[in-house]
């Protein structure tokens, strides 16, 4: 899958939270987004997953608008740092959920990663800690092996011994499946 970012403009109001950029994405690799707290990557990230629109200009992934577009979104998963899931749902469900959504979705992973992360299957979301919701999300993006997966600051809550895991096992799967996968994540400077 290209990406191809043509004069991406996203205005709210009149506040510029993305202002013209460009850019190609045309090798599967691992790609970081470095800059402060408003500086648009989480906006970027957005329009990418077919979330919002841009102002002007435009995303492209294999020359598609991946805006309310299926066989898109199927192939792009999001994973921000708050807010990912229903607070009422359990984790059992929520992995249901999103298995059912993506066509590559690997239970078999998932299940590992639950028990690497020590999750209760049967907690709710609103029970979870920062930590423990942090490595939810970090499980189905990592289980949902969509060619293009983002992380907006996966690491919000975890301790040093959880976030050394979280890079240790997006190695092993970027190296696992290096030809064909995206995966972007986001830090804060």
């Amino acid at each position: 899958m290209k990406i191809v970012v043509k004069g991406l403009t996203r205005k709210y109001g009149e506040k510029l939270a993305l202002n013209n950029v460009s850019f190609t994405l045309d090798e599967p690799k691992i790609y970081g987004l470095l800059g402060r707290n408003g500086a648009g990557k989480t906006t970027f990230m957005e329009i990418l997953s077919g979330y919002k629109l841009a102002s002007s200009g435009q995303i492209l992934v294999d020359d598609e608008d991946p805006f309310d577009n299926q066989r898109l979104t199927e192939s792009i998963c999001l994973i921000k740092d708050t807010n990912n899931f229903k607070p009422e749902l359990k984790v059992k469900h929520i992995l249901r959920m999103y298995s059912y959504f993506y066509p590559t979705w690997d239970a078999a992973l998932a299940e590992e990663l639950i028990d690497v992360y020590q999750l209760n299957r049967n907690s709710k979301v609103k029970a979870l800690s920062k930590g423990m919701e942090s490595a939810l999300g970090i499980i189905v993006g990592l289980a949902s092996k969509a060619p293009i997966t983002i992380f907006d600051e996966p690491y919000v809550g975890l301790d040093a011994s959880a976030r050394k895991k979280f890079y240790e096992i997006l190695m092993e799967e970027y190296e696992a499946k290096k030809t064909n996968h995206y995966f972007i994540n986001t830090f804060n400077r």
